[in-house]
């Protein structure tokens, strides 16, 4: 459908952008940023240039996420969560990771304005959780992950970031239960295998039991 969303209106930047969107859900990551250079041959855009990071994170190109993670940030300095990805990029990028807490401060007070409107608000809270988590202040990120699963428990994308926020803050057990709950609910496993957060979580038999599992249920 979003191809031919593309194919009856090809100046419509929304027809790749959908299409990117599906294609990296598939894990088709070369296909996904296709799509997002064919969006930003239209138009600069935000989301895009964020969704290009995010590939190139994965792929461990971290030096070529910080540079369209930050242009992500230039067109769109309010969204707490293109912060917060340029400071993942930071963090992992040889010679940048002073920059990184800086990022993640910055982050983290834009997800703290977005949940004085609605503190209810799952994205924003669990963010938040792995910004504090990452920046040092893993006790105030396990509190808000905790609260973001108070709210959706269930929630397939609060579930892979609990994984994270508990592996980055030492809690291999929790994080490990966590896990089996994401890929059990269907989270992205190429996202989970690439992510560099979780590098001691997959030296772990139960890693390897968890994720052999899940490929066996598929």
């Amino acid at each position: 459908m979003f191809r031919r969303v593309a194919d009856l209106t090809p100046d419509n930047r929304w027809g790749y952008t959908n299409q990117g969107a599906a294609y990296y859900h598939l894990g088709r990551l070369d296909q996904a940023a296709a799509m997002w250079r064919r969006t930003l041959a239209i138009q600069p855009d935000a989301t895009a240039y964020s969704s290009l990071g995010v590939v190139a994170f994965f792929t461990g190109h971290y030096a070529e996420s910080v540079r369209t993670f930050a242009k992500a940030v230039e067109l769109e300095p309010q969204t707490y969560w293109m912060w917060g990805n340029l400071a993942d990029a930071y963090r992992w990028t040889p010679g940048e990771k002073d920059r990184a807490n800086a990022t993640y401060a910055r982050a983290i007070s834009l997800a703290k304005l977005d949940l004085e409107v609605n503190p209810r608000d799952t994205d924003a809270l669990s963010s938040l959780a792995l910004y504090q988590t990452k920046s040092g202040e893993p006790e105030r990120g396990c509190h808000s992950i905790t609260q973001a699963l108070a709210i959706a428990p269930k929630d397939v994308d609060l579930l892979g970031q609990a994984v994270e926020v508990y592996a980055v803050a030492g809690e291999q057990q929790k994080a490990l239960d966590y896990l089996k709950s994401a890929v059990q609910s269907g989270y992205p496993r190429f996202e989970i295998e690439a992510n560099p957060e979780l590098a001691r979580l997959r030296n772990d038999p139960r890693y390897r039991e968890i994720m052999a599992e899940a490929k066996t249920a598929r």
